[in-house]
């Protein structure tokens, strides 16, 4: 007989009730969804056609965000069914960086990526009150506003080998009340 696949959303996995323990027991909960919108579509198309989508094929790339967005809220809104209520902090991300600046220009990236990060994570946050996490490797400097604007409350890692991000002093003064 085959064992089954644990399914993290199904109530016999009881996922609700030990979420709860693990508060009772004065710990942090942290769900590691593992939904991405951009990077997602970075795997699914390779990075050299989604840029260039991104570029020369905007009516696609936005198809494929809206798409993707969908299905991230769908996915998201499932776990957080179960678990919700139980949950500190929501692990989710897109890397946007590199080491000398964002992978896309600011302009590109509020155009055409964050509406749709800020629907996904405003689906997170009507289902729950964690902060959300957000990891995204790189010189993200030109996008921590951004990133909060669209409800961001933690940036992992602040890679201070990666240009701007190295001046902690500086992202403490300017977005220390935000993320």
């Amino acid at each position: 007989m085959k064992k089954p696949f644990y399914d993290l959303i199904d109530p016999e996995f009881r996922l609700a009730e030990k979420a709860k323990a693990i508060q009772k027991e004065g710990y942090a909960t942290v769900l590691i969804s593992g939904v991405t919108i951009f990077e997602q579509a970075c795997l699914m198309r390779g990075m050299d056609a989604l840029l260039m989508d991104l570029s020369a094929d905007e009516e696609f790339f936005t198809a494929l965000m809206v798409k993707l967005k969908t299905l991230a809220i769908s996915c998201t809104n499932a776990m957080l069914e179960e678990v919700g209520p139980y949950v500190d902090v929501v692990v989710t991300g897109d890397d946007l960086g590199m080491t000398a600046g964002p992978m896309l220009s600011p302009a590109a990236y509020r155009r055409l990526i964050k509406p749709h990060q800020a629907e996904f994570l405003a689906a997170i946050k009507r289902k729950s009150a964690a902060k959300i996490f957000f990891h995204s490797c790189g010189n993200i400097y030109r996008l921590l506003g951004d990133l909060a604007d669209v409800g961001v409350d933690i940036i992992n890692p602040v890679q201070v080998s990666a240009g701007e991000m190295g001046d902690t002093s500086r992202l403490k003064r300017e977005f220390g009340d935000r993320l």
